[in-house]
């Protein structure tokens, strides 16, 4: 299992996450986060805790 770098728990295989970053690299998509993790490699409630964080900086950044 693969185990999300936020909450420590396994949210899906292994082998599934490897297939959605070969994928992702095949038709060009590569996203990436700080630090060089692939967006992959981390669990949907990681995802939305980053974009959060992120949405929150914009706002706070234009006032």
């Amino acid at each position: 299992m693969q185990v999300s770098l936020h909450t420590g728990n396994a949210y899906a295989s292994k082998m599934h996450v490897e297939d959605l970053v070969e994928i992702s690299k095949e038709i060009g998509l590569i996203l990436h986060v700080k630090m060089g993790v692939v967006i992959w490699n981390t669990s949907l409630k990681e995802k939305r805790s980053r974009l959060a964080r992120v949405h929150l900086k914009v706002r706070q950044e234009a006032g």
